[in-house]
């Protein structure tokens, strides 16, 4: 069994939202333990909208189908996996998900 560690995911979500920050035009999808924390950030909606407001003066949509429907449909989910992968690699050492996971 795997078990999340918290501590890192937290520095990963934390960066995703900053690299949403720095790019606010591009779908960005995050790995493991980022969407994990952001799929249960969205569960408390209140929040959620309070904080992408504080942070981003807009609501930041979630799209967790994204990839499900048709082939355009998962070539715009890898699209989106690869450029969040390629950006987060500029911007931090440590490669996206290695952080995620621990046994």
């Amino acid at each position: 069994m795997q078990y999340l560690d918290w501590a890192s995911a937290e520095l990963e979500y934390r960066r995703f939202l900053s690299l949403k920050q720095c790019y606010p035009n591009q779908m960005l999808m995050p790995s493991g333990a980022a969407w994990q924390l952001w799929q249960a950030h969205i569960l408390d909606t209140r929040l959620y909208r309070s904080d992408c407001e504080r942070l981003f003066n807009r609501f930041i949509d979630h799209h967790p189908y994204l990839g499900h429907d048709s082939a355009a449909d998962r070539r715009e989910r890898h699209f989106a996996e690869q450029l969040y992968k390629g950006l987060y690699a500029r911007h931090y050492p440590v490669p996206a998900g290695v952080l995620a996971l621990s046994d």
